[in-house]
């Protein structure tokens, strides 16, 4: 059983170009009681609000036109505390263990694929939680 108060003291930057699927995954996230959630449509605009106020947890997808999931994610492990320790989700339609070890080495903490992913997501985001 999931509990919905799980992310309630959690707070979430998502980013991704397409609408829906920030829509789905706020959606996602707000079942399981966060009550921080900031949704951007790029990684240029990821960068600005971590500036303004760093979350828990970054969840981007891996494509986007401005700066892909990969080149956030070494930015983000670039910066300084409290920043550069974001807890990384990335999902994506691209698959192979080839993308996974990039990104991985990109400083990704959690690589999950689309379409199959509501369950995975779920399951990284109540290990981080107990691990917090």
């Amino acid at each position: 059983m999931i509990d919905p108060d799980l992310c309630k003291d959690v707070s979430f930057l998502v980013v991704d170009d397409q609408i829906h699927m920030n829509e789905l995954v706020d959606m996602v996230v707000s079942s399981l009681g966060a009550r921080s959630v900031v949704r951007v449509d790029g990684g240029l605009k990821a960068l600005e609000a971590i500036a303004t106020k760093v979350p828990d947890i970054l969840i981007t997808d891996l494509n986007m036109d401005d700066l892909d999931g990969l080149a956030l994610a070494r930015a983000v492990r670039a910066m300084p505390e409290p920043a550069r320790s974001i807890h990384i989700i990335m999902v994506t339609g691209r698959h192979g263990d080839d993308i996974e070890q990039t990104a991985m080495a990109a400083g990704i903490d959690v690589f999950i694929t689309k379409p199959i992913w509501t369950k995975r997501l779920f399951t990284a985001l109540e290990d981080y939680v107990k691990g917090r």
